[in-house]
């Protein structure tokens, strides 16, 4: 019967369908690059969205089949007509594992993350540390939060501030899909995802995601090799090589101007762009900065890069305060930036 379980050595039809299978829609319906994803065992494979899968499910040695976990979808048989959303149709499905749901902290926070440790050092760094809750905000701010990641500050900070509406942009598009699925998990409303880089000039630029850090991933890799260095000699029994195995993208840029027009007021703008930060500052219209608070950013102070960000903010009438990463080897030259207007 169609919406049924189909029974074990049965054909049936696997057809992802329904609110759950692109959590895309959930963090901006009008994202032109829609991707599904399907939380499912490891084995099955979709030539394509659209047309149904036709398999045979049978259990080895006449064993049930295994019990289907909350995190799992039941397999059904879809009613006719299927998938109709044409964007679904034409994209590839993107997998947001279930086993990639991490359990951080004391507190037990749930998030998914794509490698575990770097999830257990976010948290240390946001929600222990709170490295970036160090503003006086209003109880409903408007933040913009610029290389969101997976979500970790974007979820901290409706925590802080529930009535927070958030602009979060994350370009690489596997982490965008953890940070809409995080959005998703703990039912945040008032946050829109931008999968688009914040630089200075509008174009498509080549980009280094690292699969093992996507954390680190960024416009600029020879930046890392300082980094690099001194985690190898920090670590000499750790693959550091592994770690950082690249994978090379290519990603919308856009300037931060064309985001900002429609907001009135930003109490907070937090920026995490692994090099990028002055490309990003750069990219904001003259007549906008009247309209930001707050300011904080983490730096790695390479080439001059923090004499000149500072500069640039001081110009435009804040107070910089800059302090040492709270999580990250003082010789790695990491910093915060804390930048407050009029203070």
């Amino acid at each position: 019967m169609p919406g049924e379980p189909c029974p074990l050595s049965v054909v049936g039809e696997i057809r992802p369908a329904g609110d759950h299978v692109t959590h895309r829609y959930r963090c901006d319906p009008r994202a032109a690059a829609v991707t599904a994803h399907l939380l499912t065992r490891p084995g099955l494979t979709f030539p394509g969205i659209g047309a149904p899968r036709r398999h045979v499910f049978t259990a080895p040695n006449s064993s049930p089949p295994p019990r289907r976990t909350p995190l799992q979808p039941a397999l059904l048989r879809a009613p006719a007509g299927g998938i109709t959303h044409p964007s679904l149709r034409e994209r590839p499905v993107d997998i947001v594992r279930a086993n990639d749901l991490r359990v951080l902290g004391d507190d037990g926070l749930e998030l998914y993350a794509p490698v575990e440790h770097e999830a257990n050092f976010q948290y240390q760094e946001i929600f222990e540390h709170e490295c970036y809750d160090q503003f006086s905000l209003s109880e409903s701010p408007t933040i913009v939060d610029v290389g969101a990641n997976i979500g970790m500050f974007t979820v901290f900070a409706k925590r802080q501030w529930p009535g927070a509406s958030i602009l979060a942009f994350e370009p690489v598009p596997r982490t965008a899909d953890y940070l809409c699925r995080n959005i998703e998990l703990h039912g945040l409303s008032g946050v829109r995802v931008v999968r688009e880089a914040i630089g200075e000039r509008v174009e498509d630029t080549s980009f280094v995601h690292y699969p093992n850090m996507p954390g680190n991933s960024t416009r600029y890799p020879e930046d890392k090799a300082l980094q690099v260095s001194v985690v190898k000699e920090r670590h000499p029994d750790w693959d550091v090589t592994a770690q950082y195995e690249p994978e090379y993208l290519t990603v919308p840029v856009r300037r931060l101007e064309s985001h900002l027009s429609g907001l009135a007021h930003i109490d907070l703008m937090k920026v995490d762009v692994e090099g990028a930060e002055l490309e990003v500052l750069r990219g904001i219209a003259d007549d906008q900065w009247d309209r930001i608070d707050n300011v904080v950013m983490e730096v790695q102070d390479l080439h001059g890069r923090m004499a000149e960000i500072r500069e640039l903010l001081e110009a435009r009438g804040f107070r910089c305060e800059i302090q040492p990463s709270p999580m990250v080897y003082p010789e790695i030259l990491t910093y915060l930036l804390l930048a407050q207007r009029g203070a």
